[in-house]
């Protein structure tokens, strides 16, 4: 975030007042407060050092990130494997295993025919089911569902018990027992499971990948990317930036350094005894009702278990990205919500149930998850605060700003936090513009900066609803509401055109050298250094 004064401000009146130290600073401001005395200058300094610090203190936290990434990235490529996934033979050679496609809905009559439709054009997988669970208050909804399952013999349809809407999490737990009434049934066993969005366009090989991992790994989370739209669309150009960057950084380092993995709550690839497991422990309950982001408490409590995760790199190994495509709220109210509700269910309700553990690795993903709490309040300080340093420097006089340049430089340390924080804002600009080009090209990558200064005003908005509604909801003891996100088909589907059959032997074929020699799916593993686990 660029939200630092500049360095040309600081030169200025840094003559004006010697630097002092933070303790002389708390020693004023405590002696203020005995005396009665407001002290007002020198809290504002204080005030100003440790906001200073916490940026800085960020910033390194983000570069010691990008490091990581680049160390585990030099480790790969010395290990003589670069970027080595099954090729398209390899994909086809194993058999596959029943999927069973989980498809919460309430209020989708408007695009679930054609997802349904889509998906089964361009999935190569045969050996699927998409069952779609619906509300019986739902009637637009449950008769374009049922009409789907009439006309395809892989689509089938749960009803929930009670009217909706309940919550995500309710209605997965009704699809995960229709999945198990399947069986007993039908005699339809389906080893894996895994969760989509009424929204979502699957990769045409994203089901054989989920198959081919899913011998050594409880868990594989798919890519979740946004659909490219044009550069004038700033919110939802502010998701593509966004989660360019999450696929490209944050997801790689935890999966190579074994930290848990959230799931997205699409495009996950679940064993199915992991999850009947999991029921039992928890008294026969799999999703939490009441939690509001059940992906990520599903993605923890399975680390916890000691399942193993897989997250899939984000590639064009294949043709088209490797990713699960979808449409993001594209209205400043629609992101508000949506954000209002992740940040309820990944900080408040993750730091009430989960708290804060004793794991070095689960604490620094926790507060990297959660500092958005505090972070969200001052970055819209700080770029408040640029922009009266700005101002005050390009005319002192004339603005009446000239106080101001005095009490930033005497700030204890100003020159050189300002110095490094400055460093360090350009550093994350510069990578995220940098991932955003090389994901979608260099017209989107070109208003990073200012979707950057959005995205201050969408998540202090969200975090402010986050905090009143959770606030209520303990005080009157009352569950707190689904937030659901209003779904939109993407238009553009001549995009996402489905790849003949006979084209599938031209793409290329990413695995070399040692990983294209495995004999088994098991030795592929222990020979292969890409794509890591925990």
């Amino acid at each position: 975030m660029l939200c630092e004064i500049s360095s040309p401000t600081l030169r200025l009146s840094s003559q004006t007042q010697p630097t002092r130290t933070p303790l002389p600073i708390c020693r004023s401001v405590a002696a203020s407060w005995v005396s009665g005395k407001p002290g007002m200058t020198e809290l504002a300094q204080l005030l100003l050092f440790y906001l200073l610090v916490y940026f800085f203190v960020n910033g390194l936290d983000d570069l010691i990130l990008d490091l990581r990434l680049l160390h585990h990235a030099w480790r790969r490529r010395l290990g003589g494997v670069q970027g080595s996934l099954p090729s398209i033979e390899q994909l086809d050679a194993i058999p596959e295993q029943r999927i069973a496609i989980l498809v919460p809905l309430w209020k989708e009559a408007s695009v679930i025919e054609r997802m349904v439709e889509t998906n089964l054009r361009r999935l190569r997988y045969t050996n699927f089911r998409i069952v779609l669970g619906v509300y019986p208050n739902d009637s637009a909804t449950r008769a374009v569902a049922t009409r789907l399952a009439a006309r395809h013999a892989r689509v089938d349809l749960v009803e929930c018990s009670r009217p909706g809407p309940t919550s995500k999490a309710d209605c997965l737990n009704h699809l995960f027992d229709g999945v198990q009434r399947l069986q007993r049934e039908r005699g339809l066993a389906h080893p894996l499971i895994m969760l989509h969005d009424a929204e979502d366009m699957l990769h045409p090989l994203s089901l054989h990948l989920v198959n081919w991992y899913s011998a050594s790994y409880e868990m594989v989370q798919v890519p979740v990317l946004p659909v490219a739209t044009d550069a004038t669309d700033w919110l939802h150009g502010l998701y593509c930036d966004e989660f360019a960057e999450f696929l490209t950084r944050d997801l790689p380092v935890r999966a190579a350094e074994r930290a848990f993995l959230p799931s997205n709550g699409v495009g996950t690839m679940f064993r199915r005894e992991v999850l009947e497991d999991l029921r039992i422990r928890q008294g026969g309950v799999l999703f939490e009702d009441e939690c509001l982001t059940e992906d990520y408490e599903i993605g923890l409590k399975l680390h916890l278990t000691g399942c193993r995760q897989l997250f899939l790199p984000l590639t064009r190994c294949y043709g088209e990205l490797l990713a699960t495509r979808e449409y993001f709220p594209r209205t400043l109210p629609a992101a508000i919500r949506q954000r209002t509700r992740w940040i309820t269910g990944q900080c408040l309700q993750s730091w009430e149930r989960n708290g804060w553990p004793s794991s070095w690795s689960l604490l620094y993903w926790f507060w990297r998850d959660r500092r958005g709490l505090l972070s969200n309040y001052l970055n819209v300080l700080a770029v408040v605060f640029l922009c009266i340093s700005v101002t005050a420097w390009l005319a002192p006089e004339t603005t009446g700003l000239g106080p101001w340049l005095w009490l930033a430089s005497s700030v204890p340390g100003s020159s050189w936090l300002y110095t490094a924080c400055t460093l360090l804002s350009v550093e994350r600009l510069t990578l995220r513009m940098a991932i955003v080009w090389r994901t979608y090209g260099g017209k989107l990558a070109v208003g990073v900066l200012p979707r950057m200064l959005l995205s201050c005003v969408v998540n202090l908005a969200a975090t402010t609803a986050a905090l009143g509604a959770y606030v209520v909801a303990r005080r009157s003891r009352k569950r707190q509401r689904w937030l659901k996100t209003d779904h939109h088909f993407p238009d553009a589907v001549a995009a996402f055109a489905p790849i003949p059959a006979e084209s599938y032997d031209g793409l290329p074929q990413p695995v070399r050298g040692k990983a294209a020699r495995a004999t088994s799916l098991r030795d592929y593993h222990q020979d292969s250094h890409f794509p890591e686990g925990n």
